[in-house]
């Protein structure tokens, strides 16, 4: 087993001195934050990885989620998605993590209303994580689907949900 931890919950003023304390803390490697300037970074990474930084993976940081009820917003998820597939890649890191979504609905809580049925859910699903499969395997990296609470996120739950995609 291989343990990471997210960017932002190490010391440091920069990627190398969070690299230094992650490593000697133990952790083989670091989480990057996939926010909407992930791109911008890429260089400074890249820079950073030369270095001897182990970048493990990168989460999806956005409102937008590749199970939106939105098309547009989805579209634009699974864009944001392929940014970041592409890139950890570059990075030598294993893949993306994104879930279904979060905070978009609630099967459990008020004032959440559910807007599509489980089978409307899992088409969409399957259909973005096709998408991002494809190019996934192109770039040489891994879509890792993360499952919410069930305050979290209506669609995926448990791991069990998540393989029943596969």
């Amino acid at each position: 087993m291989r343990l990471a931890c997210q960017e932002h919950l190490l010391p440091g003023d920069g990627i190398v001195e969070k690299w230094e304390f992650a490593s000697s803390a133990g952790f083989d490697g670091i989480e990057l934050r996939g926010t909407e300037d992930w791109l911008g970074r890429l260089d400074d990474l890249m820079a950073a990885r030369e270095r001897g930084v182990v970048f493990s993976s990168v989460c999806l940081i956005s409102d937008r989620f590749i199970g939106d009820f939105d098309a547009d917003r989805r579209r634009e998820a699974i864009e944001h998605m392929k940014h970041l597939l592409s890139g950890i890649a570059e990075l030598g890191g294993k893949g993306a993590v994104t879930p279904a979504a979060f905070g978009l609905a609630s099967k459990r809580l008020p004032p959440f209303e559910v807007l599509r049925t489980v089978d409307e859910d899992r088409r969409v699903l399957l259909d973005a994580l096709q998408e991002l499969g494809e190019h996934a395997d192109e770039k040489g990296s891994f879509v890792l689907l993360e499952p919410l609470n069930r305050y979290e996120d209506h669609m995926l739950n448990r791991v069990d949900e998540a393989i029943g995609l596969c």
